[in-house]
């Protein structure tokens, strides 16, 4: 989804783009965001959120495979989730 969003307003992205790139119709989009704008905010919440715990493990010193591993594993749970 990032990669629909990256660099454009909100006006500038159409539900069509979001339906071409996802396959997701449009009505399960409006059905759970209810509109083009909370469906961003739901997008900016999400990056948000994995940006500052992707800091909080890469950030602690000294940099540990295990600060590497739980980041990996963070990043598999995601995609499942």
């Amino acid at each position: 989804m990032h990669r629909i969003i990256l660099g454009k307003s909100v006006e500038a992205t159409s539900i069509n783009q979001v339906v071409n790139r996802t396959g997701v119709n449009k009505y399960s989009i409006y059905n759970e965001f209810e509109s083009k704008e909370k469906l961003f905010i739901a997008c900016i919440d999400y990056f948000l959120l994995n940006h500052c715990f992707v800091e909080k493990i890469l950030s602690k010193q000294p940099l540990q495979l295990k600060n590497i591993e739980a980041y990996f594993e963070y990043k598999v749970r995601s995609l499942y989730s």
